[in-house]
């Protein structure tokens, strides 16, 4: 089951302990377990924040050794996307509550603050992370699974359509997208003579003399970048009057 963690640092016990029953007290209903653990010295809390990840920090601005401050730009430093930041302290300064919001914080309360608005506070705030990770997750997934399903197999030659790059003589080679559309033409048509005006009308969408000029240039490109020669086993030539040849020289 998944499980909540919060963390709070107060150099003040008693007010350390409002925060405490404030978000986990006997009364107060979570969906899910929630751990919480206070802090009374700031070091304490960043030695443990480099140990373990939490979903949310309730920091208090004005503690001696380190203040809240410290503590979170340390966190949106290394932190950025998973722990959210709630700064509570007693000063109600305009310029101390943006100076907080522009260094990253989420939420700003001052003290006293009440209990039921820090809870709601903190509630909505970690599921709002909890949203963004599972976002940022699928997103990751189906880049993944895009990268995977963009793998094309010919011949001896591994095409990424991700990446536009192909492992071809063991070496990765990668093409602009032109010259993989081209190169990606030809392994598909091994041994056939494929008219140029068949690779404009496919690669540029257009026959005259600008692209004409530009396939032979590309054809020349592609030749060397995938090493298309007959020490290699293969070979692209022209097929006089009419387009282009690839062949495979050595077997499968």
């Amino acid at each position: 089951m998944t499980r909540i963690k919060i963390a709070a640092l107060d150099d003040n016990p008693t007010h350390l302990q409002m925060v405490e029953q404030a978000l986990v007290g006997d009364a107060i209903n979570w969906s899910v377990p929630v751990e919480f653990k206070g802090f009374s010295s700031g070091e304490a809390l960043l030695r443990e924040l480099k140990e373990m990840d939490y979903d949310c920090v309730v920091l208090d601005r004005a503690v001696p050794d380190m203040s809240g401050d410290v503590i979170l730009n340390w966190l949106r430093q290394y932190r950025p996307n998973r722990t959210g930041v709630v700064m509570l302290t007693s000063s109600d300064a305009q310029r101390d509550v943006v100076e907080s919001l522009k260094a990253g914080a989420d939420e700003y309360l001052t003290k006293p603050f009440f209990p039921a608005e820090l809870l709601v506070r903190v509630k909505k705030l970690v599921e709002r992370i909890k949203v963004q990770q599972e976002i940022q997750k699928n997103i990751l997934h189906d880049i993944a699974s895009d990268a995977v399903d963009s793998t094309h197999h010919l011949h001896d030659a591994i095409f990424n359509d991700f990446d536009l790059t192909v492992n071809h003589c063991e070496q990765l080679v990668k093409l602009t997208e032109r010259e993989y559309q081209l190169a990606k033409f030809f392994f598909n048509n091994v041994g056939l003579n494929v008219s140029r005006k068949a690779i404009l009308d496919a690669i540029w969408f257009q026959d005259n003399l600008e692209s004409t000029r530009s396939l032979t240039t590309h054809i020349h490109n592609i030749r060397i970048k995938l090493d298309l020669t007959i020490e290699n086993g293969w070979i692209l030539r022209p097929v006089y009057g009419f387009g282009y040849r690839l062949d495979r020289l050595s077997g499968e």
